[in-house]
């Protein structure tokens, strides 16, 4: 008796068991296989909510160099940026500028940040 020949596709499919068994699996197939499964519901992060989130676990420190007052105005170097009152640094917000302070607001929080442990000198137009 002599046997049927095997359709195409039962050749490939035998091939392919083949191919597999002996671990001959082409670079791309096994790169997609290895990769991890992302829901396609959710949302993708974008840049914007990575930095928010950095915003709320880490909190940002604010130093102050300089203040100077003068009769018509106010300013203050914090964090090498020279900020009025209003102005904005990082995430914070300058509400006041005192002779020895900056008080920032950041986060619905007033911190007042010193310019120096040591006594502040005042001239002579700021008295």
């Amino acid at each position: 008796m002599s046997r049927p020949t095997p359709r195409p596709r039962r050749r490939l499919l035998v091939g392919l068991a083949i191919v597999a068994a002996c671990g001959l699996v082409p670079r791309g197939l096994q790169a997609a296989a290895d990769a991890p499964l992302t829901d396609p519901t959710r949302p993708p992060l974008t840049h914007e909510s990575a930095l928010e989130r950095r915003a709320v676990t880490e909190p940002e420190s604010f130093t102050v160099t300089a203040i100077r007052i003068s009769p018509h105005d106010r300013r203050a170097l914090v964090n090498d940026q020279l900020v009025g009152i209003g102005d904005r640094v990082g995430a914070g917000r300058v509400v006041e500028i005192t002779p020895g302070a900056v008080v920032i607001e950041y986060l619905s929080e007033r911190n007042r940040i010193a310019l120096l442990p040591a006594r502040v000198r005042r001239t002579a137009a700021a008295r």
